[in-house]
């Protein structure tokens, strides 16, 4: 049986995980004096504009005085499941990489909700449901206990529900369109931005001094 050539071929890209600059030469002479700017534009995301004004404009499309945190305690459990994924989320919007950055927002999203629940349920509510059973739930059911004990407020609810509801629209279903990729990846980030806020540092008005939630304050000193 003979096929054409158009039906016996298909475009295909080649080595797509390499970035060729490194593999071009592996000594370490040649590393150390890798230009760092093609290297930049090496790990930008394919499709992209990949150039450092791009890299800036988009840095600066979520950044600005409501996109920042003036401070956070510095605590290992705050730090390495909410404040470093979230600056993972930032860079990766940054280079290009949009569903990387909803993805990381949605992991900041889940470890701040499993984190309110600790600091905020009274005896009884642990009683009834510990940490670790709430943490066993999928992130609609922690959002729905956390509204149900009056734990949270419906503004941060809302905010949870974006950053759960855009995750699992890209991260789960494979027909999912990216025509607006890039702004639900700048939504997501926003609200991602305005849970961590509740656990962060906040400057108090007409003064240099500082206030953070008092159950934070409890959960990082009792450490």
């Amino acid at each position: 049986m003979s096929t054409s050539d158009s039906d016996s071929r298909m475009p295909a890209v080649l080595r797509p995980l390499a970035i060729h600059d490194l593999d071009a030469d592996q000594s370490p002479r040649h590393s150390q004096n890798l230009d760092a700017e093609k290297l930049l534009k090496a790990v930008m995301a394919q499709g992209s504009d990949r150039d450092i004004g791009s890299y800036i404009a988009r840095y600066r499309e979520i950044s600005g005085r409501d996109l920042d945190l003036i401070g956070v305690p510095s605590d290992p459990t705050i730090l390495e499941k909410i404040v470093w994924p979230l600056i993972s989320a930032k860079v990766s919007y940054c280079l290009g990489h949009y569903i990387a950055c909803i993805a990381m927002c949605g992991l900041v999203g889940e470890m701040w909700a499993i984190l309110l629940y600790e600091l905020k349920a009274t005896p009884e509510m642990l009683d009834k449901l510990s940490v670790s059973k709430f943490e066993e739930k999928g992130q609609q059911r922690r959002i729905e206990e956390l509204r149900k004990a009056g734990l949270v407020k419906e503004e941060l609810v809302q905010h949870l529900k974006i950053i759960a509801g855009v995750r699992r629209r890209y991260l789960h279903f494979l027909t999912s369109k990216h025509g607006q990729l890039q702004s639900d990846a700048r939504k997501v980030y926003a609200s991602a931005v305005a849970v961590v806020s509740h656990v962060a540092l906040h400057l108090q008005p007409g003064s240099f001094a500082f206030s953070i939630d008092p159950d934070v304050f409890r959960f990082v000193k009792g450490k």
